[in-house]
């Protein structure tokens, strides 16, 4: 059985036990259209329009989620954590890494850290972002990797030219 009762978030439960739990359990990646045909019985018709039973939750990339199932894994036995929520730390990491990003990028462009601390305070608490780095998901792994490649452009852009030109 599932430790679906540790699982709050909406559709945490199909990111969960349709990935981090069936690495956990097979060890291996879930294969798209065999490892979630349980998935496709939930397609209903919705009020605002019908919601196709094409899609799959094992279609996403599975870096995040090998991520997440090695820290249900280490965390749930190390600090007797369950294992769906030891499985959600990677997620707030990833919150953490584009909270560190914004507030660097914001500085890099303000040079005053006042100015970075507040754009970075009027972005971290917007609830949906609180929200998301808070439960297992790719959307946190995914805010990650743009924060670190808008910081990464922001100084590629305000790089004095000479040091482009050094060899």
């Amino acid at each position: 059985k599932s430790g679906q009762d540790d699982l709050y978030a909406p559709d945490e439960g199909r990111h969960y036990v349709y990935n981090v739990e069936f690495i956990l359990n097979n060890h291996r990646l879930p294969i798209s259209g065999k490892d979630d045909l349980s998935a496709y019985k939930d397609c209903t018709n919705r009020e605002f329009g019908l919601v196709p039973c094409t899609y799959s939750y094992t279609v996403y990339p599975p870096p995040s989620y090998v991520v997440s199932a090695a820290s249900a894994s280490i965390f749930s036995k190390a600090f007797s954590f369950s294992k769906e929520k030891a499985a959600r730390l990677p997620s707030t990491l990833y919150g953490l890494i584009f909270v560190w990003s914004i507030y660097l990028t914001s500085y890099l462009i303000s040079k005053r850290r006042l100015i970075a601390t507040y754009i970075t305070a009027g972005i971290t608490f917007i609830p949906q972002f609180i929200f998301t780095m808070s439960y297992t998901n790719l959307d946190a792994h995914s805010i990650a990797i743009s924060g670190l490649m808008t910081l990464a452009i922001v100084k590629f852009v305000l790089q004095p030219k000479s040091n482009f030109n050094k060899a």
